[in-house]
């Protein structure tokens, strides 16, 4: 059997195949114990504390002095300058 014999179109598709099939194994490769754990613990950490540090909520007495205070301004300025 000589190269000739060969569809080199279909020789291309079945590398692909076998490329995909060994990408998959690859990427099947079961870790050393305890580092998937680590690394998703990890991840979610940093995920967690990623969302904290951008979307962390006021508490309900900042934002109710902040309102104190600007309305007490806002008061002042009204009545002494105005």
């Amino acid at each position: 059997m000589d190269s000739s014999d060969f569809d080199p179109e279909a020789v291309g598709l079945i590398t692909d195949v076998v490329k995909k099939q060994d990408l998959v194994r690859r990427r099947k490769k079961i870790p050393q114990v305890g580092q998937l754990s680590k690394r998703r613990k990890l991840l979610r950490n940093s995920k967690n504390l990623r969302f904290k540090e951008v979307y962390k909520p006021i508490s309900p007495v900042v934002g109710a002095s902040f309102i104190f205070v600007a309305g007490s301004i806002y008061l002042f300025l009204y009545y002494h300058v105005w």
